[in-house]
């Protein structure tokens, strides 16, 4: 998963999407480090890291600095190991003006094995939290992922991936 030398962003979305659905020993701390840019430093209050960030949906969970984002990687590949992201190839990806930024639309797929945060967890989120998994309830359900770069352009700052978590929650069995 080394990236070398520079590769441009279309590049870096392409072999993350390849990581990430095609990799089944998923390794959610060399995922971050080899796509994600590093924390940045911290303004005072608080003492928090912003970048890099990964965003679920509107309202959901966020998580800001490399810590969170391994631990989110850590949940969603205990949750739904087989995971993907897979890209809906009729839909061209869109671009910012600046080009630090591109949107792909596509479907969440995979197979609900573990529960998604627990309760007290800071990252429980209703409705898929507290969905009791059976192993055999699967989603497939559309999202648009807008990867921002970091001032280099080679790493990933912030990933937010949009979806309707209602529809997820009734795919998994939930409410």
């Amino acid at each position: 998963m080394d990236l070398g030398g520079k590769m441009s962003a279309d590049d870096i979305v392409n072999s993350f999407l390849n990581e990430l659905n095609n990799n089944p020993e998923h390794d959610p701390q060399k995922l971050v480090s080899t796509y994600f840019c590093s924390d940045d430093p911290p303004p005072p209050p608080p003492p928090k890291p912003t970048i890099p960030s990964v965003g679920l949906a509107n309202y959901g969970p966020s998580f800001a600095g490399r810590n969170e984002v391994v631990a989110l990687f850590v949940q969603i590949f205990n949750s739904f190991p087989d995971l993907k992201f897979l890209p809906l190839p009729s839909f061209p990806r869109l671009y910012s003006p600046s080009g630090d930024k591109i949107a792909i639309l596509g479907s969440i797929m995979g197979t609900h094995k573990a529960e998604w945060f627990a309760e007290g967890h800071p990252h429980h989120s209703k409705p898929i939290s507290g969905i009791k998994p059976d192993g055999s309830h699967t989603m497939n359900v559309p999202a648009c992922a807008i990867f921002s770069f970091d001032a280099s352009g080679s790493r990933i700052a912030n990933l937010s991936i949009y979806f309707d978590r209602s529809t997820m929650s009734r795919h998994l069995g939930g409410p």
